[in-house]
């Protein structure tokens, strides 16, 4: 299980971007961070994952400190995919997957790459690949990263993973992020697709725009309109799927009236 006790993050002196964050993300689940822009949602990953280190609070991994950890331990234990690649040198896809291997273990990077779909583009440079594609080699080096069989101890933290994708590559990468829940990883994703979210997750986290944890809990419970109605500051309305879960969706027609009303008031 990972743990965030009392973290409160600042990225300058007298600021802080999280305040009192605690929440217990468990094994075996995939939870979603949601909150609107400038939050702390990927400063909470960033602090999850030790790279970022709390004024106040700590991370645990069982029962270790996630900051006391040797990098080795740290790399074995916690993958982390980032909004998008700061990859400066030229490495072949199946290169930048490979380095992932700590270890040493996995051999059929291809089959990896089949599984995100990138098989084709293994020898091409990564940084010729589009944004989405290099995102879901991301996931394949996360993947890579954590290896095969039970995943239970092992953390994947990912901040946006689907957010350059196409939908149908969308929907493939959550599937994968909660086979890998399944297999016993705790899966941490922000998210702001409601839709995917909805579909995937098996709990929530919500952080408002002071940088506390507003609603946690089983995603059922925490993805609906007035919940997130609240956290957003904008209406949503639900729409009602003939197949699979309902829809969370912005009410349009409500903000477009919201909108002439304030038009109307200054003019």
């Amino acid at each position: 299980m990972l743990r965030a006790i009392d973290l409160c993050v600042s990225h300058q002196p007298g600021r802080l971007v999280l305040e009192g964050v605690t929440h217990a993300f468990a094994t075996g689940t995939l939870t979603v961070v949601l909150g609107p822009n400038g939050a702390g949602k990927s400063t909470l990953l960033r602090t999850l994952m030790g790279v970022l280190t709390p004024v106040r609070g700590r991370v645990l991994l069982g029962e270790q400190r996630v900051h006391d950890l040797r990098p080795a331990e740290r790399a074995r234990r916690l993958a982390y995919i980032p909004q998008r690649s700061e990859a400066i040198f030229a490495f072949s896809l199946a290169e930048m997957v490979a380095m992932a291997d700590v270890r040493g273990r996995v051999s059929d990077v291809h089959g990896v790459l089949e599984r995100v779909g990138l098989a084709p583009f293994a020898h091409a440079a990564f940084a010729s690949l589009s944004a989405g594609q290099q995102q879901r080699g991301l996931v394949a080096r996360a993947m890579v990263q954590l290896g095969d069989g039970d995943l239970s101890g092992s953390v994947l933290l990912a901040d946006e993973p689907v957010a350059s994708m196409d939908p149908r590559h969308a929907v493939a990468t959550m599937g994968l992020l909660a086979g890998l829940a399944s297999r016993g990883a705790t899966v941490v994703a922000v998210v702001h697709d409601l839709a995917l979210a909805g579909a995937f997750a098996t709990h929530a986290v919500l952080i408002g725009a002071s940088g506390r944890v507003v609603g946690a809990g089983a995603a059922t419970d925490m993805l609906d309109g007035e919940t997130l109605g609240r956290l957003y500051d904008a209406p949503f309305r639900r729409v009602v799927a003939t197949e699979g879960p309902d829809v969370l969706v912005i009410d349009v027609a409500r903000v477009n009236a919201a909108q002439g009303e304030l038009r109307g008031a200054s003019s």
